[in-house]
């Protein structure tokens, strides 16, 4: 996966994987803003993977053992819905 340095709130994904949690959100745009307020304003990482596919994932703070939290799928454009 690549990271990518720098990305706006606005960015959208189609999910087509998700950590439990975010189930709901399968099949339907989520905001980098919404993915934010949805994992509890954790911080979080944006990465492109070899196929395209863009994924939003948590860093869980001061917990180690803590869980992350991700959505993996097609980035969304407003001019495809």
């Amino acid at each position: 996966m690549t990271p990518i340095a720098f990305f706006t709130d606005d960015l959208a994904l189609i999910p087509e994987y998700a950590s439990p949690g975010l189930a709901d959100t399968l099949g339907k745009p989520i905001t980098v803003a919404d993915f934010a307020k949805r994992t509890g304003n954790l911080p979080l990482s944006a990465f492109e993977t070899d196929k395209g596919e863009l994924v939003l994932e948590t860093h869980p703070r001061y917990n180690l053992n803590g869980h992350c939290a991700f959505v993996r799928g097609t980035i969304h454009s407003a001019a495809t819905a």
